[in-house]
């Protein structure tokens, strides 16, 4: 059986889209990466997503030779603010084998390993912010965490 981390690929997507100044990238869609890309919204990490549906033979005019588009893939859209992206790196704990719990009292404190900024977290509820996370009382498992803003939010309309 071939099982891949969709999480840290769209994760290590989005960074090097940010990295070479991309305007959007399109990453592989499922309920996992639903979650994620809803969180990193409500975050504003992104702009907004939207979801592709494959494309058939039916739709491809007689003649063409474009490939086929077999699966659903989300069109994310980047943001950038200054022509900056607002988050310099993210550490991806979501691994297949090996999970890090995270207690409420471990995300309670104001970092967790260096991260003085957004944490998420897998918990029996969906994919929460480590904020939310300590508002509804729940530990769960660490997805990732984002890290070195470039920008202050303070200071910066988005």
């Amino acid at each position: 059986m071939f099982t891949t981390n969709s999480i840290a690929n769209t994760l290590s997507t989005l960074q090097n889209a940010y990295q070479n100044k991309k305007l959007y990238v399109d990453v592989p869609y499922c309920n996992a990466n639903s979650q994620l890309l809803t969180q990193l919204r409500g975050i504003g990490y992104i702009q907004h997503f939207l979801v592709q549906l494959p494309t058939g033979s039916l739709d491809r005019p007689r003649g063409t030779t474009a490939p086929l588009n077999t699966r659903t893939v989300a069109r994310v859209y980047l943001k950038y603010v200054n022509q900056a992206p607002l988050f310099s790196g993210v550490r991806c704990y979501w691994h297949l084998r090996n999970k890090v719990s995270v207690s409420l009292k471990s995300l309670s404190t104001s970092s967790y390993n260096g991260f003085d900024s957004i944490l998420l977290v897998y918990t029996d509820r969906g994919l929460l912010t480590g904020s939310m996370c300590v508002r509804m009382r729940l530990g769960g498992i660490l997805v990732c965490g984002f890290y070195a803003f470039i920008c202050d939010f303070q200071h910066v309309t988005l």
